[in-house]
């Protein structure tokens, strides 16, 4: 029989295993930790500025809004391709983990079974 200390350890685990993909930006050795993005984005905020001030931008345009709509619009945000992109972060971070997670501890909970 599997201990309830089997048990709490499996949902526990397959917990944390849901929550991770999803607050990855709170998680200081993950590539989206925020500190991370909110540089990135200052950086490409003023790479663009410098550009543009080069005299490449149109003299009618206003420059920040050129900027939000051109990397931040929701047409780019809600793209096929970025969607692709979405689902396959799902299934690798969340879904990944609940599906092969429970193999690697069947082991376990069969030679328990068969043991005892």
């Amino acid at each position: 029989m599997i201990s309830d200390e089997t048990i709490y350890s499996l949902v526990f685990h397959s917990t944390v295993a849901v929550l991770r993909p999803l607050l990855t930006f709170l998680h200081r050795d993950s590539y989206l930790y925020w500190p991370f993005l909110l540089s990135t984005l200052l950086i490409g905020m003023l790479a663009w500025r410098y550009t543009r001030a080069r005299g490449r931008l149109d003299p009618g345009q206003k420059l920040w809004k050129t900027f939000f709509d051109r990397y931040l619009s929701r047409r780019l945000w809600w793209h096929p391709s970025s969607r692709l992109d979405y689902r396959f972060y799902f299934i690798n971070g969340v879904l990944f983990p609940l599906l092969i997670g429970p193999l690697l501890f069947s082991n376990v909970g069969l030679a328990q079974a068969l043991d005892g």
